[in-house]
């Protein structure tokens, strides 16, 4: 019944815009049990709980998506992405996790801007500073409108000692971030 299932799935995605990610998990539960194939199903049932702070469930979709669809690098990078927010209190255990699955996303899609800027940020956040700007550079390359980017690369010109290029990147990443419209709420992997 994959037409059934496409249906459920866009009313998860509407249920996410709407911020109802309780909602969005049995839509998106509907979807995964009308064609469990399905790698959007998964992934959307997989960042709709854990939007609703069912982590353990998120992460055991997440895993299961890696195993269904080896090939699909939002699995990983999505992942990470969830991992990377729960290590913001300092477990590097999770740190370490995210970043092999991001080095994982990146080759499955080495044109991942997102996973590309997230391995910035945790080599800029572990003091390897060339790595860091190696990604951003990467990251600003495939997704030249995207302001987190440009903050990043100003980060780290700024710890490089190289002010005149942080300021050509603060002020840039200023003006996107104006032009830029209010992000919708974002899921794990996905650009905010």
């Amino acid at each position: 019944m994959p037409a059934f299932s496409r249906a459920f799935i866009s009313r998860g995605q509407l249920e996410v815009r709407a911020s109802q990610f309780t909602d969005a998990v049995t839509s998106y539960h509907e979807a995964t049990v009308l064609d469990p194939h399905d790698p959007d199903a998964l992934l959307g049932s997989a960042d709709s709980e854990y939007a609703s702070d069912m982590k353990k469930e998120a992460y055991n979709s997440f895993e299961t998506g890696i195993r269904q669809h080896p090939k699909d690098a939002r699995f990983p990078l999505h992942y990470a992405s969830a991992l990377l927010k729960e290590g913001e209190i300092g477990d590097t255990n999770l740190q370490l996790r995210a970043a092999a699955l991001l080095k994982s996303a990146v080759s499955l899609d080495p044109s991942s801007a997102d996973a590309h800027y997230q391995l910035g940020e945790i080599d800029l956040k572990e003091g390897r500073t060339t790595d860091a700007l190696l990604e951003y550079r990467k990251a600003a390359k495939l997704d030249p409108r995207n302001p987190k980017t440009h903050f990043g690369l100003s980060k780290v010109y700024r710890k490089l000692g190289r002010v005149e290029e942080a300021s050509q990147e603060t002020k840039l990443f200023e003006e996107l971030k104006e032009a830029k419209p209010a992000a919708s709420t974002a899921l794990p992997g996905e650009p905010h």
